[in-house]
């Protein structure tokens, strides 16, 4: 009978390939990846997993994102699990898609004629047709009723209009005489208004303002104003989701596609659509603006005039009554 040596636990040969087990895990987990981007597009973002679960039901999403826009992203029913984009190791997932360039590059790449909704970009990035462009925001109760009566105390009896007129971009900002006039022409309407920002908003004169504290408290803001007047900012994809009556102010992005999927969102923009002598955009082309003179911002936000958003507010505030 031959003898068996039992070799010392120290010299037992590990394999370098993984087990059926671990296989059958890392095939069924889907790692998602946004590197950057501002609140906005951590918003949007939000529409393309509840398709990836209707699609297959047994995986695991995990999002990648930078841990300041977690919270943003921790309460949605159909992401498994939140990690670092910076600290994750990709190469630990067998199926993992970054989206973090996809945008840009395609509206750009098609520009000025880009078509898609963000969310689409992404989703067909992984290769998935988005039939639902759901955000799925819930907002606690007692954060909206906190939010409720903060936005009640000074208001007077009068509906409240949030008013977001400065972004993370400079090129989508209005500019001091735009906010303030804009701002006189809605109090003169008998509104109440409320700048809202995640910091003071210093060019804008005689204006209650709001910092929300954290993201669930931004959100209980944005649901609970009756209107929402800002620029391409994270407050107007967040009373996108929240279905809040808002006017969209846009510059080179094109606002009716950013848009599309906000049933109570009124856009007011320069566009070659709606006004036959404006052939310049949306271009998307921010960065290479060949109206620039000067130290002149972008034309297609700085030649707003008030009056022209006022009257598009008056459009949206009639088709949205709140």
């Amino acid at each position: 009978m031959s003898k068996i040596t039992v070799l010392p636990k120290s010299k037992f040969i590990t394999s370098s390939r993984i087990s059926l087990k671990e296989f059958s895990e890392k095939r069924n987990t889907i790692l998602i990846i946004r590197n950057t981007g501002a609140l906005g597009d951590i918003l949007m973002s939000r529409m393309i997993f509840e398709d990836f679960k209707r699609a297959m039901p047994e995986i695991k999403i995990v999002f990648a994102c930078p841990t300041s826009y977690h919270d943003a992203v921790k309460d949605h029913p159909f992401i498994d699990e939140i990690v670092d984009s910076h600290e994750v190791d990709e190469t630990e997932y067998i199926i993992n898609y970054n989206i973090t360039t996809a945008c840009g590059d395609y509206e750009h790449k098609i520009a000025p004629r880009s078509d898609k909704h963000r969310s689409d970009i992404w989703a067909e990035h992984c290769g998935l047709l988005l039939e639902h462009h759901n955000m799925h925001i819930a907002i606690p109760i007692e954060a909206r009723q906190k939010c409720r009566e903060i936005l009640q105390e000074n208001s007077n009896g009068k509906k409240n209009v949030l008013f977001c007129p400065i972004s993370a971009m400079k090129s989508k900002d209005l500019d001091a005489a735009q906010m303030n006039e804009v701002k006189d022409g809605l109090k003169e309407r008998g509104f109440n208004v409320i700048g809202l920002h995640n910091k003071k908003i210093n060019d804008l004169e005689d204006t209650q303002q709001i910092q929300a504290s954290n993201f669930i408290e931004f959100l209980g803001y944005i649901n609970e104003a009756d209107y929402i007047v800002s620029v391409d900012t994270a407050a107007l994809h967040a009373a996108g989701g929240c279905n809040k009556p808002c006017l969209g102010i846009f510059s080179w992005a094109d606002g009716y596609v950013y848009t599309k999927y906000y049933p109570k969102c009124h856009v007011a923009q320069k566009h070659r659509l709606t006004d036959p002598t404006w052939t310049c955009g949306p271009c998307y082309i921010w960065s290479r603006c060949t109206k620039l003179s000067h130290g002149i911002r972008k034309p297609c936000i700085t030649e707003l005039t008030s009056a022209y958003i006022l009257k598009e507010f008056d459009v949206m505030t009639s088709k949205f009554s709140s």
